[in-house]
């Protein structure tokens, strides 16, 4: 089933067409976001790049692979085509994912055109005499700015999915911690030092990764019901003392997986995905486990072997799980058992949907290692991006393609699904600008916080950065030189605009990615306040507290390898506005709960929100000078002059709420 011709050309069809959307400039300008759909990549490259681009191919299993090509670039779910230089943009996209997935071919002639289709793909599915099968719903939009653009796609997937998001996960997990070498005292361990570190904080879960399970080789397990020797009691009394401890309990598992060797591929090989030849087919991928397959969700036996294990889940206590090597399932050309059923998406979707039935109401499932677009309405939470590895040389080299492709999908985060942009590893290993930079890029995708390094050798650094990215702010902020940046280059400039009752915010990241080469990152606060007046705009950087120097509402940094800037702005009018704090990353966006200004009494009052014990410090944009009295709580304060037209001042909560009050004798 094919929607052809999408949009006939983006710059000119034929020479004898009419012109249909012009971007303007030459097509040398044009960029394309292309997405794999899993976790493994979504990047923006030039459109016209042949001799160093690579094309995505989709194997025949479903999976992607890098390759040469001429002509074309292949992307799942969504493209975007944007040309800079004039600001053209055409966003297209699948609204709906229920059945098949949505295939963009972006193909063009040097000379003259661009040409665009999606294909709705139904992996051969034959129909019987009389049925119908309808396509999924192609989005298209035309526009000035493809961030824009991508924004909307994002707003009108997220009208249509009908399933209720909860709020977004905060905990300790295990797999960088201690990967496989995990038992019950271990975890439990883990819980109290968390609950002991963090008193007072929303810090919500615990989840148990990869080795609880009886695994006799690769990623798959004899029986998801029964635990290895490390667990000689089970995961029941473990979800009953995180339970105790005020944590949901979450855990891992991979059932959409079985080794050919155990039980379920040996005695029912029918339950299993099957190749046209009727024999069991295996998964394929770069690092092999050509040995293992992939559970059929619609035969009933296997659906009821599905239930069976969830079941026993939420009987042990499970409010959470996460669910791995899912993404094999997609894979167009397997057969399956129900013939009604499309082959590829329908078939993952009904994995989830099984499992649902299992575990029951109120327990979230998080699609791992998936593919996107068809986890929309069936998953509560995926992740956005590959393993981000924990603090090493080797995690280090590759932060920037996971980082690029976590900011690639902001428009995603909460109208989707809750996006998780893998574990916060905040350990010393890295250094201190390598832990900043980790927890900047978690604080701005807004979504899931997990630390996931060991508790008792975690430094105190570690400990403090983690205080100040939860709870997160559940807004992602948009990768602001997304179409700007170099060939194979993470953005490095993102963007979150706050807006609240009291007044507009803006924060920005600027990051250095490369681990050797650092990066000069210029920020202009129009992208994140637009409309401003760019001369009342007042910054200050988080990390060093220093106010930035503005010219025309542009300031340059050059950043060290690995590290990163968070630069809070306001816009300042006839009085005095919060500009930003070091209690969390983003500076306001989650710990101001009220601001009022009153001009007869020259009073400005904060409330502000954190546990007890915090302490930090709090900027005041003002183009009033030094206020005459300042009290937290009643109690008088110190304020300095920290620029200009900038105050800073210490609070230090000894309840969950603290009241600021500055009071001006007179015009600054």
């Amino acid at each position: 089933m094919q929607i052809d011709r999408l949009l006939p050309a983006v710059r000119r069809a034929e020479a004898d067409a009419a012109p249909a959307v012009d971007l303007g400039g030459e097509q040398t300008g044009h960029r394309i976001l292309v997405d794999t759909a899993n976790l493994w990549f979504a990047r923006v490259r030039p459109l016209l790049d042949v001799g160093h681009r690579r094309r995505l191919e989709v194997e025949e299993q479903g999976l992607w692979r890098l390759a040469e090509a001429e002509d074309e670039h292949l992307s799942e779910g969504h493209i975007a085509i944007a040309n800079p230089a004039t600001g053209g943009a055409l966003v297209a996209g699948s609204l709906t994912h229920e059945r098949m997935r949505m295939r963009f071919s972006v193909r063009f002639n040097r000379q003259r055109s661009t040409v665009v289709e999606a294909v709705c793909d139904a992996g051969g599915m034959r129909l019987a005499p009389g049925a119908t099968l309808r396509s999924e719903i192609a989005w298209l939009q035309l526009g000035t700015d493809a961030l824009d653009g991508l924004d909307a796609f994002g707003r009108a997937v997220g009208g249509l999915r009908d399933l209720p998001l909860p709020p977004t996960p905060v905990g300790w997990m295990t797999w960088f911690a201690h990967c496989r070498k995990i038992d019950p005292s271990t975890i439990r361990h883990a819980a109290e030092t968390v609950r002991a570190r963090l008193p007072g904080f929303p810090v919500t879960h615990i989840l148990v990764d990869d080795g609880w399970g009886n695994r006799e080789e690769r990623i798959s397990v004899e029986d998801w019901t029964t635990t290895n020797q490390r667990f000689p009691e089970g995961l029941a009394p473990l979800g009953a003392d995180l339970a105790r401890l005020g944590f949901t309990f979450g855990l891992w598992s991979s059932l959409a997986t079985q080794y050919r060797g155990h039980a379920i591929a040996q005695q029912h090989p029918e339950w299993l995905l099957r190749d046209a030849d009727g024999r069991p087919s295996p998964q394929h991928w770069d690092g092999g486990l050509l040995d293992i397959y992939n559970l059929d969700p619609t035969h009933p036996a296997a659906a009821e072997e599905i239930r069976r294990v969830y079941r026993a889940f939420a009987a042990w206590g499970v409010g959470y799980t996460k669910n791995d090597f899912t993404e094999h399932m997609v894979r167009p050309t397997v057969q399956h058992h129900d013939p009604a059923v499309v082959p590829g998406y329908e078939v993952y979707r009904r994995f989830f949907q099984v499992a649902r039935q299992g575990l029951g109401p109120g327990i979230a499932l998080q699609a791992c290692c998936q593919n996107l677009p068809a986890s929309v309405g069936v998953a509560e939470s995926c992740r956005i991006g590959w393993d981000i590895e924990a603090n090493s040389p080797s995690g280090n080299r590759h932060y920037a393609r996971r980082a690029g492709t976590i900011g690639a999908r902001w428009f995603m985060h909460r109208r989707f699904f809750i996006s998780d942009p893998d574990a916060a590893c905040l350990g010393e290993a890295g250094g201190l600008e390598s832990a900043r930079m980790r927890a900047a890029v978690v604080a701005l995708s807004g979504g899931t916080v997990m630390l996931d390094d060991p508790v008792d050798t975690l430094w105190q650094p570690g400990w403090d950065l983690f205080k100040q990215l939860v709870p997160p702010s559940d807004q992602a902020a948009r990768p602001l030189d997304l179409f700007t940046a170099g060939d194979d280059t993470a953005p490095g400039r993102w963007g979150l605009t706050l807006d609240r009752t009291w007044g507009r915010r803006g924060v920005v990241g600027l990051f250095a990615f490369a681990p050797a080469t650092g990066a000069r990152q210029t920020l202009d606060v129009r992208e994140v306040l637009p409309g401003c007046d760019p001369a009342a705009v007042v910054a200050v950087e988080l990390w060093s507290g220093v106010v930035l120097p503005l010219v025309d509402g542009r300031h340059s940094a050059d950043l060290a390898p690995l590290s990163s800037r968070i630069v809070h702005l306001v816009e300042l009018a006839d009085r005095p506005r919060l500009l930003g704090t070091d209690l969390h990353i983003l500076g306001g966006s989650v710990e101001l709960r009220d601001e009022v200004w009153r001009a007869d009494t020259r009073t400005l009052t904060l409330v502000l929100e954190r546990p007890a014990g915090v302490t930090g410090q709090v900027w005041i944009a003002t183009p009033c000078g030094l206020p005459a009295s300042a009290t937290a709580d009643g109690a008088p304060v110190a304020v300095h002059q920290a620029g200009a037209r900038v105050l800073r001042l210490p609070v230090a909560f000894t309840g969950s709420r603290i009241e600021v009050r500055l009071v001006w004798s007179h015009p600054g």
